[in-house]
This record gives C-alpha cells, structure tokens and sequence, in this order.
C-alpha cells in the first residue's frame, strides 16, 4: 500500500498581472467565392507601442500545410484600439461545401516594439447569397427544402420536437 505525506501544492503561488501592451482582441474572417478573397478585420489593442507594426497571415489546410501566406506593414497608434482590415486574393481554395466541410486554420500573428501576439481561427472558404429568387452557396444553386417535424429522425415523438420548439421561441 503506498502512501502519500505531501500532497497538493507545496509552496507559494504568486498571480501577477501585467497590462496588455500587444494582442489581437477579436478577428472577422470573410470569404468571397465571387472575387476569390479572403478579408480579415481584427480589432488590437495596443498599450504604449508606436510606429509600425508587422502583420502576418498564414492559411493551414487540416494536414497542417501553410497554403496562403501573406505580409502587412501598418502604423499603430499608441494606447488606443484600432480596427484593420485586409484583403488577400486566393485563387484557388477548396471550397466549404455542406456535404464535405473543408476547414482551414487562419493564424494570426502581430509583431511590433519586441512584443508579440498570435491566433489561431477556423473557417470554411464558402459563400451564400441570394440572387433574385435563387439560393446560392459557392456561386451554384442550393435548394433548401421545408422538413416537416415527423419526418425529422426524432419523428417517432413529435410532441417532443414540438414542446422543445416552444420552449425555445
């Protein structure tokens, strides 16, 4: 039988903050199938650092290849919070389809005055507009269909669907 004398935490523990003075707070991916874009807009929040700072996007496939990899120079403005948006053309992205979702990683990496900020954001390179009266997802036809409730694969208790639709409407 083997015992235990110490056990937990066997000295002190000291929580220190540190204010934020480089890092990306919130990022919005766009995708465009139309004009082949790939649109990035992020929210820094910078502390006291002025001059340039250096962005970095890199495109990851699932197999962990950088397949998009793209450089910005911006000025930033000290102890403020700026929103910066940028564009990179991307000619030939395997598309996000419903039928086989194909997801990439985004990372995002900001450098300026020896401090550093990264992140990483999944995304699928789709788009759906509407068109007159036509549905579009990736520039083809998509035909939404209306499903009745007992047809859904829960159909055997409707009432059950039905009081969860009530409850959350």
């Amino acid at each position: 039988k083997a015992e235990v004398e110490n056990y937990g935490i066997g000295g002190d523990i000291v929580l220190r903050a540190e204010p934020t003075v480089l890092a990306v707070d919130e990022i919005f991916i766009q995708t465009s199938v139309r004009n082949q874009m790939l649109t990035a807009d992020l929210e820094l929040r910078n502390g006291s650092i002025s001059g340039n700072a250096d962005f970095t996007f890199s495109v990851i496939d699932k197999k962990g290849k950088t397949v998009l990899k793209q450089h910005f120079l911006r000025p930033l403005k000290a102890n403020a919070e700026e929103v910066f948006s940028f564009s990179i053309p991307w000619k030939d992205p395997i598309l996000w389809e419903y039928r086989d979702p194909t997801l990439y990683t985004l990372k995002t990496e900001v450098s300026a005055g020896g401090f550093y900020d990264v992140r990483n954001d999944r995304f699928g390179f789709r788009e759906f507009r509407i068109s007159g009266r036509n549905f579009l997802l990736n520039e083809k036809p998509f035909r939404l269909r209306p499903v009745l409730i007992e047809q859904t694969p829960l159909g055997s208790a409707p009432e059950v669907l039905k009081a969860y639709y009530r409850s959350v409407m």
